[in-house]
């Protein structure tokens, strides 16, 4: 509908130019004084138009501003969330079987009787290689179990 309207007053602005097409210097004059005062009009609205612009995107500037600063909290938060959720995960390399032979190496290798250790899930991942078996990761169901199957895997080592 705005669109129409500057159609229109582009109309009537090209109609009173060929309304200018008169004789005489001073009608002339007149008629460039009246066309520069409807310039100077649609200049002033042009400046208020964009003054309103203006001010709009200041504030989605900050309604931007904002939300990225929410979405970095809350990717922050993910972040945090994940780790704490990986925080009793294992990665077990070169291990066959999964859960049946994990818990036999805990118990036969480590010295760790089973009633200690309670696994709450395996899973593999990675791709399949034919030489190598993929990585298991295990959770186990405590901090301070994965930490005792660390403690007693690192004096193996030694």
């Amino acid at each position: 509908m705005a669109l129409n309207t500057n159609t229109n007053k582009e109309h009537k602005q090209s109609d009173e130019r060929d309304d200018c097409n008169g004789t005489g210097v001073e009608y002339r004059i007149q008629c460039l004084s009246d066309e520069s005062d409807r310039n100077s009009a649609v200049v002033s609205q042009l400046k208020a138009q964009n003054k309103l612009l203006l001010a709009e995107m200041e504030i989605m500037k900050g309604y931007v501003i904002r939300v990225e600063q929410r979405v970095y909290s809350q990717q922050n938060q993910i972040t945090d969330l994940t780790s704490r959720g990986m925080r009793e995960n294992l990665i077990i390399n070169g291990m066959k079987d999964s859960k049946i032979k994990l818990n036999k190496f805990i118990v036969k290798s480590l010295g760790i009787t089973e009633s200690k250790i309670m696994i709450d899930r395996i899973h593999r991942f990675g791709q399949k290689s034919k030489g190598n078996p993929r990585p298991i990761v295990a959770k186990f169901h405590d901090y301070s179990e994965k930490e005792l199957i660390l403690e007693k895997a690192r004096e193996l080592k030694t």
